[in-house]
């Protein structure tokens, strides 16, 4: 349930004997390619299991994990309720991560509550339902749930994660920092092992501390902040992240050097993950650093895009984003993709850049918006450039990305279309951020609704134009 990628075993032989081994073999060999993440070939497997045995049961749960891998909801959960049907009450759990994935948020939580009436302390639908609740706006209750399932299960690491982040999206800082540690218990995460110990935000003294990115690019941009606060405690700050930010990073403050993930880094006497720092640091709301513009691009890079981005005086020059790594788990729901961006096209006095990179920046001459939307995508070779046109941009109009991250760290007015389950980072019911000074929310409503957020930019855009300047805020 938690978990819909854990599929059911092969089971008993089939139950009619015209059916042969072949078949029972055919879906363990699925069963296999789905364990292994060969998801093309596991559905292909178990269609034909289905054709050849229609009346082995646990094929069709399998069915709708290979398609609820393959982020095809409609139609997992279309197999899930057939194995309801069929009297596969497992599936029930399954089904319910299929709703919340579609949004169907009051049918997943119906799914998640009738099995804790018969197991009230079943962790896979107490970490669901908690889901769910996260996701229905409802973070008190899921905050409840949590504990619940910890009460039981103090064990659960999922659990514990998440709790974390229903904590820092409540605006619970110092627990909810605190609680964050609990994301090195994941088996896909574990702590990074050093032969010096880790700093626990004692006075540097003139030591020379290992500060190592983790997660994301927009982890990173977010928690540089702290960077320039662990070497006001008297370190020599070496700081590790990912290559595309290096040149971006040279111009931190407090960082004596900045190395790419996974080059030798010099000697260093303590070291501490950089998401780590502000439970390290005892940050609580009230002492969250908010600096503005505490990133900024090489003067050579913004001297470059100048040109590229000069238009007439009056012109309001907007830079968009549309889409997120696809690998991201929530990514489906977090992108509204290029169409909705649309709607800005005709705006007066508005004119669109690019700012998208990689396989989707495509999307801009594929779905026909050549000569509307200016493509920056060939100048946007690493974050510095990035940062670089950004500077040289009014407003910047983003899904949650890293470049939402990015243009709040740069001090530049950033206008995020934020899904209705939201990130714990944007906290809930509000239009602002304690993260950045100059980010403004538009949250949608329901599930799925980026007409009605599009609708209020355009409308706040519009405002804009009214304004003496007519620059955004």
């Amino acid at each position: 349930m938690s978990d819909p990628a854990a599929p059911q075993s092969a089971g008993p032989a089939p139950a009619r004997a015209s059916v042969t081994h072949d078949t029972n073999a055919l879906h363990r060999a699925a069963i296999e390619a789905l364990q292994a993440g060969r998801l093309e070939e596991a559905l292909e497997g178990l269609t034909k299991v289905v054709a050849l045995n229609p009346r082995l049961l646990t094929v069709y749960n399998n069915m709708g994990v290979a398609l609820y891998r393959l982020g095809r909801f409609e139609a997992a959960a279309a197999w899930y309720r057939r194995a309801m049907q069929l009297g596969d009450k497992e599936a029930r759990g399954n089904l319910g991560d299929a709703y919340r994935k579609l949004g169907r948020l009051a049918e997943a939580e119906a799914c998640q509550r009738t099995i804790l009436t018969s197991r009230p302390r079943d962790p896979n639908a107490l970490f669901a339902l908690s889901q769910t609740l996260r996701d229905a706006g409802r973070i008190e209750e899921s905050l409840a749930c949590h504990d619940e399932l910890l009460k039981h299960h103090p064990n659960h690491v999922r659990g514990a994660w998440n709790r974390s982040l229903v904590l820092l999206q409540l605006g619970r800082f110092g627990e909810g920092f605190a609680a964050y540690e609990a994301r090195f218990r994941r088996p896909e995460s574990p702590a990074r092992k050093f032969d010096v110990p880790r700093w626990t935000g004692e006075p540097l003294a003139g030591k020379t501390i290992l500060i190592h990115d983790e997660q994301g690019f927009g982890d990173c941009l977010q928690y540089a902040r702290f960077v320039p606060v662990v070497a006001a405690r008297g370190g020599r700050v070496v700081f590790e992240c990912q290559a595309p930010l290096v040149r971006l990073m040279q111009k931190l403050d407090g960082v004596v050097q900045i190395i790419a993930r996974g080059a030798q880094p010099p000697p260093f006497e303590v070291e501490a993950p950089l998401l780590s720092l502000p439970a390290i640091l005892g940050t609580q709301g009230e002492t969250l650093p908010a600096p503005e513009g505490y990133i900024a691009p090489p003067d050579d890079l913004v001297a470059r895009f100048t040109p590229l981005t000069a238009r007439p005086a009056g012109t309001l020059k907007v830079g968009i984003v549309w889409a997120g790594r696809p690998e991201q788990r929530d990514d489906a729901r977090r992108s509204a993709g290029l169409t909705p961006f649309s709607a800005l096209i005709g705006v007066p006095n508005v004119v669109l850049f690019g700012l998208q990179v990689g396989p989707r920046a495509a999307d801009i001459s594929r779905l026909g918006y050549e000569g509307l939307i200016a493509d920056l995508s060939p100048h946007l070779e690493d974050f510095a450039a990035t940062a670089a046109a950004i500077k040289t941009l009014d407003l910047v109009i983003s899904i949650d990305s890293a470049v939402t991250h990015l243009a709040g760290a740069l001090g530049k007015p950033v206008w995020l279309a934020l899904s209705s389950s939201g990130d714990w980072r944007y906290l809930s019911n509000r239009a602002d951020s304690p993260w950045y000074k100059s980010l403004r929310i538009f949250r949608q409503a329901r599930f799925g609704d980026w007409e009605s957020v599009f609708r209020d930019i355009v409308a706040a855009l519009e405002l804009c134009q009214g304004l003496s300047g007519g620059r955004p805020t």
